[in-house]
């Protein structure tokens, strides 16, 4: 238990317990604001390959994007958000998975809205989380997206702790993978439905 009585950012290091809960609680103005994560077993990259597209689809870029192949556990529910490096620089776009349509079977993960190049450097990481903190992220990612700016009503996202707190706490296990994108992975996609 880590107990701090003054205002700030508070950082520590600390390593997690997978199946393990953590409890996180804050006494601010007279609320007590409290929530729980458990940290889930990390889902694994089983491989990454790089797909060569040219310029014949409308609005994207010729060069590489990144298929990441992940493994699914059976009968248990998985959520993740994954985070992509392009030369050690990563990405503003928020890439999210559950296994509603997947569960025990192995996947393709796609980064359409990436474009690697000859040389470049490829990196992914897999952070899994629970159902509370996946909801959070996804509610934000609704959010934030390009997609939605000029439509609806203006919302928090749903948050995992109490009191109509803004945020989320949470904790991750991860996993990840890296390539460098070479001229033997390039080929042409075939396009055709």
């Amino acid at each position: 238990m880590l107990e701090l009585n003054t205002a700030g950012l508070y950082h520590a290091d600390l390593f997690g317990e997978i199946g393990k809960i953590y409890t996180l609680s804050v006494k601010s103005e007279g609320e007590t604001y409290i929530s729980t994560t458990e940290m889930k077993p990390s889902l694994k990259i089983d491989s990454l390959k790089a797909d060569y597209h040219g310029g014949e689809i409308p609005y994207f870029e010729e060069g590489y994007e990144l298929n990441c192949y992940i493994g699914d556990s059976v009968n248990i529910n998985e959520y993740c958000m994954l985070n992509i490096y392009k030369n050690f620089e990563k990405s503003f776009n928020i890439y999210l998975y559950e296994d509603t349509y997947t569960d025990g079977s192995s996947f393709e993960y796609t980064f359409f809205a990436e474009t690697f190049q000859v040389g470049d450097t490829a990196m992914i990481e897999i952070l899994t989380c629970d159902k509370g903190v996946y909801d959070y992220l996804y509610t934000y990612a609704e959010i934030a997206s390009n997609y939605f700016q000029d439509s609806g009503t203006p919302y928090n996202p749903t948050s995992n702790i109490s009191n109509n707190a803004l945020g989320y706490f949470g904790v991750f296990s991860l996993n990840g993978a890296f390539m460098i994108v070479g001229e033997e992975y390039k080929h042409k996609k075939d396009l055709s439905f």
